[in-house]
């Protein structure tokens, strides 16, 4: 008897893609991996080099920043040097920032090289899509994205739990001591791989064009780092409007070069569009159910930490086992169906949260963040398949990088939100605040499933533009 045949995402990869799929989706893991340890380490940062609070935060906040300003450049780069070229730029910086901040003597040093660690990440992030959607076939190229979004939701998860072993091991350093032998790891990978060349073909970097952007995106994150931490809140106004100006010159910009950062016509595409929303979305809504459970069980329920980080896993868990999931299913669904029926998941796991008490279970609160963490894993992949098949392969780097920045906007977005809305005194407080927070990011789920829903599932996908030579 014949065995049944196999799904086109099970068939065999090569070794050659197994090494390649591995060594793009390190670079992911790692800067998803050190936000996470970070963040854990800032007590032990304030303790041990002597400073406050808000002056620790910073060496998280440069470190968004400079990756944020930086994705966008990186990506164009990429495109026209080489996308593997640039990924080992990035593992080379990531790994040299990584050793500067374990020998950092004092707060500023270690700001200073976080900084930096910021644009090893962009390097990174803009690149690790483009080496699997230039690369592998399209037969595999849904399984590579699923395995990319799963080793992307695995730092999440580990960041917190190997943070805190360390710390309490070794100490601090040894958060970023660690990234070493990762990069070494990428960068052997990469000297495996076939070499890319140059694409003269690809525009060049637009100084000015990206310049403006980069303000821009500057802009909106200072005003809302105010908003959070609510340090000068009373700058928030002022950034806001310069992020704003800055971004309305940039737009206006693109209209007239011949090379701009996304041609025209692939803004005019509404499934691209929609998908980028809905990108955006979630990594806002996804912000909130990282950023909001931890309030409720250590200020209201009194939890100690390690029952904290235990519960947390629950959402990024679920996205890591479902972007595999979403790999292998969209062959058969397609893209734009699979990511709104992660949409429809995220909003009923955010619903449901958005009625949350003070009495309920900490395994209550667990099982429908695993849920919304079900939604996002089976989105996530789908929605990076929609908008890389969207422009042609000479912009894969351009537009994952877009692609990368638009999501960490929205992280920023929910991040600062939440925090906001934490800033109420009182368990009673905490407890509506967790709740608002909640159902705002379930209407920014709910706009997303609207929008994708209306953008016309036979749009023609953006053509691979004639750039002048």
């Amino acid at each position: 008897m014949r065995s049944p045949a196999l799904p086109p995402t099970e068939l065999r990869l090569t070794p050659t893609e197994r090494r390649l799929i591995l060594t793009a989706s390190l670079g992911l893991f790692l800067s998803t991996l050190d936000s996470g340890i970070v963040t854990v380490a800032l007590p032990s940062l304030v303790a041990s080099l002597h400073t406050s609070v808000q002056t620790a935060a910073w060496t998280a906040t440069l470190y968004l920043l400079t990756l944020a300003v930086t994705l966008a450049p990186f990506g164009r780069l990429a495109d026209r040097v080489g996308r593997l070229r640039v990924y080992a730029w990035g593992l080379a910086v990531f790994g040299l920032a990584s050793a500067l901040c374990a020998l950092a003597p004092t707060i500023s040093l270690l700001i200073g090289a976080r900084g930096l660690q910021g644009v090893g990440a962009a390097l990174l992030q803009a690149t690790s899509t483009a080496l699997i959607t230039t690369r592998i076939g399209a037969a595999h190229r849904p399984a590579a994205l699923g395995t990319l979004g799963m080793i992307q939701g695995l730092g999440p998860v580990l960041g917190p739990s190997v943070g805190g072993l360390l710390l309490s091991t070794l100490g601090w350093p040894w958060v970023f001591w660690l990234n070493l032998p990762l990069c070494a790891l990428g960068w052997w990978g990469t000297r495996r791989l076939a070499p890319d060349h140059p694409n003269p073909a690809s525009p060049a970097l637009d100084w000015g064009g990206n310049a403006l952007l980069g303000g821009s995106v500057l802009g909106l994150l200072l005003a809302l780092t105010s908003l959070a931490s609510g340090h000068r809140i009373w700058l928030a106004p002022a950034w806001l409007v310069l992020g704003a100006l800055l971004a309305a010159a940039f737009v206006r910009r693109e209209g007239r070069i011949p090379a701009p950062l996304l041609p025209l016509a692939a803004w005019r595409n509404p499934r691209l569009t929609a998908l980028l929303l809905a990108t955006a979305g979630l990594g806002t809504a996804t912000a909130v159910a990282f950023v909001a459970p931890p309030f409720l069980w250590e200020g209201v329920r009194h939890l100690p930490p390690w029952q904290v980080g235990f519960f947390a896993l629950s959402a990024p868990l679920g996205l890591a086992i479902f972007a595999r999931v979403s790999g292998a299913w969209l062959p058969r669904s397609g893209p734009r169906r699979l990511a709104l029926l992660g949409l429809a998941v995220m909003l009923f796991g955010l619903l449901c949260l958005s009625a949350v008490g003070a009495a309920w279970s900490p395994f209550l609160v667990a099982g429908w963040l695993f849920v919304y963490g079900v939604g996002a894993g089976l989105m996530l992949p789908a929605a990076v398949s929609g908008i890389t098949a969207a422009v042609g392969p000479n912009m894969q780097g351009t537009i994952g990088a877009v692609q990368r920045l638009v999501q960490n906007l929205g992280i920023a977005l929910g991040t600062a939100g939440t925090a906001g809305l934490l800033a109420w005194p009182g368990s009673s407080g905490t407890v509506q605040a967790v709740r608002l927070a909640f159902l705002a990011a379930a209407l920014v789920v709910a706009l997303c499933v609207l929008l994708l829903g209306r953008a016309d599932p036979k749009a023609p996908q953006a053509s691979e533009p004639a750039w002048p030579r």
